[in-house]
């Protein structure tokens, strides 16, 4: 059953690595997808953080969602590395001679994919925290890095698959416990408005 699973998962791999072998456009287009679209999130939060400001109401609201998105943030970090302290899975570039690599990564880890831990983590943070559009969009976009990341060389699907469980779940488990950000955080913050 594992080894069906990982032809599967090599098999849709190689179905979008060989999207990108082809055409300079859609090469150009993977490599800034997988290797710069992640900033675009962070730009996102700084938005929310410093230029959200219509009203006080709105001001706090955003507030609140930028803080429960960066402890999202920590608690994705700790989990991808309590991951890879356990499971160790090498990029498809370096167990398979077949592939194309569009992005160059330092990391030779493949399991999970922190790219997709991070924006899912992002995107999840905003949509529980009552940024429903926008966190659907950046869920679309979220998805779009995954794809472009198995596209450019770097993981398999499952990779992508975990990530984005992972980074869901951080930003679910901040909301979840969320009373204690309510009661401390955001008091101090009110607090220094006042």
């Amino acid at each position: 059953m594992l080894e069906f699973i990982r032809h599967i998962d090599y098999s849709i791999f190689l179905f979008f690595n060989n999207l990108a072998k082809d055409s300079f456009w859609i090469k150009l287009l993977v490599f800034i997808c997988a290797k710069y679209l992640i900033f675009f999130f962070f730009l996102i939060i700084a938005y929310m953080w410093w230029l959200n400001k219509p009203n006080k109401k709105e001001e706090h609201k955003s507030k609140r969602a930028v803080i429960y998105t960066m402890l999202s943030l920590a608690w994705a970090f700790l989990i991808d590395q309590l991951i890879n302290l356990v499971f160790i899975r090498n990029r498809p570039y370096i167990s398979h001679q077949d592939v194309k690599q569009l992005s160059v990564t330092v990391d030779p880890t493949s399991f999970p994919s922190a790219h997709s831990i991070f924006v899912f983590a992002i995107a999840a943070s905003f949509y529980f925290t009552g940024y429903r559009r926008l966190g659907i969009f950046l869920s679309v976009l979220a998805a779009i890095v995954g794809l472009s990341r198995i596209a450019a060389g770097v993981h398999y699907p499952s990779d992508i698959i975990a990530g984005s469980i992972f980074g869901i779940f951080a930003a679910w488990l901040v909301q979840r416990e969320g009373g204690w950000v309510k009661n401390n955080l955001l008091r101090q913050f009110q607090d220094k408005k006042n």
